[in-house]
């Protein structure tokens, strides 16, 4: 079965203090090979301690801390989550008062995350590569100062699914599916000065497992 982009989830808000997690309603598609991919983008001042879908604990993607932007993301991915509208709690490691970030997509005739890779705030536009198999997609984020212009995938200039204020500007995108395997041009745009670049490859259903291509040195 051929990778689909299914339902997608996109908000901003401010856990209701002093309140640990944040719950967000969304729907998974029905079909085979489901999986539940979630990004959140946050203050550093907390962690986050894990996420859950309608009552089944997620896995965690990747987990990064962005010093010098003093925010914090991470993606958590469910494989045959449980279909129709269910509640996504994300928990911290304290109290939040700050806006938290989140953006959900359902896929069908998934395997899983794939590759991934992320790094800091460079001069826009802020180019980077990932090697994914074919028939995959590639969700991209970043963080910023200043507003988004633009995320090409592949060449190509890619909807801005959300354009959100956590104390920065975040957004994110998804690319055409299905990529053709090998290495995928990523671009982050903003207005001016620097973004972060952040990609997670999202696999067809029957391709291998996952692995970190990033480079983690340029976070902090």
């Amino acid at each position: 079965m051929a990778l689909a982009i299914g339902n997608k989830t996109a908000a901003v808000a401010t856990p209701t203090w002093p309140s640990t997690s944040l719950t967000r309603a969304h729907t998974q598609n029905t079909g085979a090979d489901g999986f539940l991919f979630v990004s959140f983008i946050m203050s550093n001042t907390r962690s986050y301690s894990g996420c859950e879908y309608g009552g089944q604990a997620m896995t965690l993607i990747k987990a990064q801390n962005f010093g010098g932007l003093a925010q914090r993301w991470a993606c958590y991915g469910l494989l045959n989550p449980p279909t129709g509208n269910n509640d996504i709690i994300v928990s911290f490691s304290g109290a939040v008062n700050n806006p938290v970030s989140m953006f959900a997509v359902s896929f069908t005739g998934s395997s899983g995350a794939g590759n991934f890779a992320t790094i800091g705030a460079l001069t826009t536009p802020n180019s980077q590569t990932l090697l994914v198999s074919a028939g995959s997609c590639i969700y991209a984020t970043g963080i910023s100062n200043n507003a988004f212009t633009g995320i090409d995938i592949d060449g190509s200039a890619r909807t801005l699914e959300f354009q959100h204020n956590t104390n920065k500007q975040i957004s994110g995108a998804l690319s055409a599916v299905p990529l053709s395997a090998g290495t995928i041009d990523v671009v982050t745009k903003v207005t001016f000065n620097t973004v972060s670049n952040s990609r997670v490859e999202i696999k067809e259903a029957g391709t291998p497992p996952s692995t970190d291509n990033g480079n983690f040195l340029l976070m902090f």
